[in-house]
């Protein structure tokens, strides 16, 4: 993956956290069915346990952590989201 696909993923991702933020529906939608709600919100597979240790949305045992910063260049945004 190159880093113009990856910066295109951090984009994805950033709108679905901006929406986490503003829906609560969809927040809950996300902590319930993690995988299939973000992957249906474009997020690719590989990046549902970044995303979630990010924006400490959902329980990320069983999901593959890499130290990768996915929404922000800084590490955890879970402030972001709440």
């Amino acid at each position: 993956m190159n880093e113009q696909q990856l910066e295109q993923i951090r984009i994805t991702a950033r709108a679905i956290a901006q929406r986490a933020r503003g829906d609560r529906a969809f927040r809950e939608e996300i902590t319930q069915h993690p995988s299939e709600t973000l992957t249906a919100a474009g997020l690719p597979e590989e990046f549902v346990g970044d995303f979630l240790r990010e924006t400490g949305l959902a329980d990320v045992a069983g999901y593959s952590i890499n130290l990768r910063c996915l929404i922000s260049m800084h590490g955890a945004v879970q402030d972001y989201i709440y």
